[in-house]
């Protein structure tokens, strides 16, 4: 239904919204991937290791010393970091300006409909009602809109960073969710009952 109310722009404005939470996902990946090898690596101690999972900057790492490949990672991993933020502040500028267009737009369209309606329907009906209706059902609905987009992106990135998870470790990552599903369980038939 919310795509009846939607007009063909901002339909469009909606796919390139979608787009954008995909191109902040892939930002996440990347972001969280160079901090899981850097950290393990570093933790390890063995440096040296780092080419192989950046091949690009192997010939680097074997003419430096520990400290400049240390620094050369943080500058790397900082620069990911901040073209991370800046893609996500993106986003949620170009999400909240979908949504008060949205606002707008439905603000303007129930306020056209009670412009035009016939003079029995304002005698019968209260002014700030249809005030009342014009500026809080809007918001309210572009609210939802909102809030459905924040869903849809937070998501789309847990799913996503579970599947990587999966993937690179999938005996730690089942072991852990069924210690957490184990928790849950005895948390909830022993303690939820009293809640």
């Amino acid at each position: 239904e919310i795509l009846a109310i939607l007009s063909t722009k901002q339909k469009k404005f909606a796919i390139v919204l979608v787009f954008l939470i995909f191109v902040g996902l892939i930002m996440e990946t990347i972001s969280i991937g160079m901090v899981i090898p850097l950290l393990s690596l570093l933790s390890e101690g063995n440096l040296g290791e780092i080419g192989n999972y950046f091949p690009w900057l192997n010939d680097y790492f074997k003419k430096t010393n520990d400290i400049k490949s240390i620094q050369l990672m943080g500058l790397i991993l900082g620069f990911i970091f901040i073209i991370r933020g800046l893609v996500f502040i993106f986003i949620v500028w170009f999400r909240e300006k979908f949504v008060a267009n949205l606002r707008e737009s439905v603000s303007n369209a129930l306020l056209s409909s009670y412009l035009h309606r016939k003079y029995e329907f304002h005698i019968k009906q209260n002014s700030s009602t249809l005030i009342r209706n014009v500026m809080g059902e809007a918001t309210n609905f572009s609210s939802v809109v909102n809030q459905g987009f924040i869903f849809f992106t937070d998501l789309v990135i847990v799913f996503t960073l579970l599947l990587i998870v999966i993937i690179v470790s999938p005996l730690e990552a089942i072991s852990t969710f069924l210690m957490f599903g184990i928790t849950w369980l005895i948390f909830h038939k022993f303690i939820g009952k009293r809640m």
